[in-house]
């Protein structure tokens, strides 16, 4: 048995939802006004960061990590070369926007084989407080992105002395 934090009937079945969720808004925006249309799809696909997941997959993969002083922040981005890709940095909200697109062809013996991906991808991530934008620091190496996001004096955890009486 393997150990997973989400069953896969979880996945799957949030997966459903995902979809019917996505066509409930696509029905609504295609009932719009085109200027409306165009305004309600802009909003959905950059500005909301609640939709952003739901809606268009989730974008890529992260783990994040908090201490006293620092966020730090992994973000898979296999395949993707650096101009591929930005990092956005808005109030309490940490974006990474790309797009994606590559084609693979080989022969193997009578085979020809052809392989597209591409793509564009959206991921808002919420920060747990503010950060000290001008401090952020971002590597990235063979596929991960490294983001250390130091904490402002005011968000950072003090420790409170307590006196014995």
């Amino acid at each position: 048995m393997t150990n997973q934090l989400i069953p896969q009937h979880w996945k799957e079945s949030l997966g459903e939802l995902r979809e019917e969720i996505g066509e409930t808004v696509d029905r609504w925006i295609s009932r719009l006004k085109p200027e409306q249309r165009k305004e309600a799809k802009n909003a959905l696909a950059e500005e909301d960061p609640f939709w952003n997941p739901i809606r268009f997959g989730g974008g890529p993969r992260i783990e994040m990590e908090e201490s006293d002083t620092t966020i730090k922040i992994v973000a898979e981005l296999p395949g993707l070369a650096k101009e591929d890709f930005q990092v956005d940095l808005d109030d309490r909200y940490l974006t990474i926007r790309g797009e994606k697109s590559g084609r693979n062809e080989r022969k193997e013996g009578h085979l020809h084989i052809s392989e597209c991906s591409y793509g564009s991808f959206t991921r808002v991530i919420p920060l747990p407080c503010e950060v000290e934008r001008d401090k952020v620091k971002a590597k990235y190496k063979n596929g991960e992105l490294r983001l250390v996001l130091p904490k402002t004096e005011s968000a950072k955890a003090r420790r409170i002395e307590i006196s014995v009486e």
